[in-house]
């Protein structure tokens, strides 16, 4: 129905609503996708920020760990021998007239020269039966110097295990 030109039907009504409500529902979908990329946008920025923690913490526990090994390291230099610090005469003298007149030859393992507070020689050896050990330790009686047993086992193979300090300055 037209009325002089102007069309008096519900069809431009109708188009204004469907059209309102075409541009609603993308409004709504816009809006709602907005939502959801947003959400994920904060879970993303709060598993970014765990991480982040995490890695601080074992960025703060490896700092602590390094500062340690530092310490030691600071330690044990103190523990070396300075260039001040030096072996007496006497003590060089006894370590030599004793490794001359060793009695059970061989078995040694290793012996050590150290200034730790005094002169120390440590002895550290092996030997296969007690009577090689006793004459050992009846040489060190002999000298007539201070001396400790600090380790003495029987290991799996049958052989006495020993390591004996000498204190040099005593």
């Amino acid at each position: 129905m037209e009325w002089q030109g102007i069309n008096l039907s519900g069809y431009n009504q109708e188009k204004w609503a469907t059209e309102n409500i075409r541009n609603l529902v993308k409004i709504m979908v816009t809006l709602i996708v907005s939502l959801l990329i947003g959400i994920v946008i904060i879970f993303e920025q709060l598993s970014l920020h765990q991480q982040i923690d995490i890695i601080k913490d074992q960025t703060a526990q490896q700092t602590h760990h390094l500062s340690q090994i530092r310490e030691k390291i600071e330690k044990l230099k103190q523990q070396i021998i300075s260039p001040n610090q030096s072996l007496s005469q006497k003590s060089i003298h006894f370590f030599v007239d004793y490794l001359k007149n060793f009695k059970a030859k061989g078995r040694l393992e290793m012996i050590q020269l150290s200034i730790d507070h005094n002169e120390m020689v440590k002895i550290f050896g092996k030997t296969r039966t007690q009577e090689e050990f006793i004459l050992i330790e009846q040489q060190l009686k002999n000298l007539n110097i201070d001396y400790n047993i600090t380790h003495l086992h029987n290991n799996k193979e049958n052989l006495i295990e020993f390591q004996i300090h000498i204190d040099l300055k005593g």
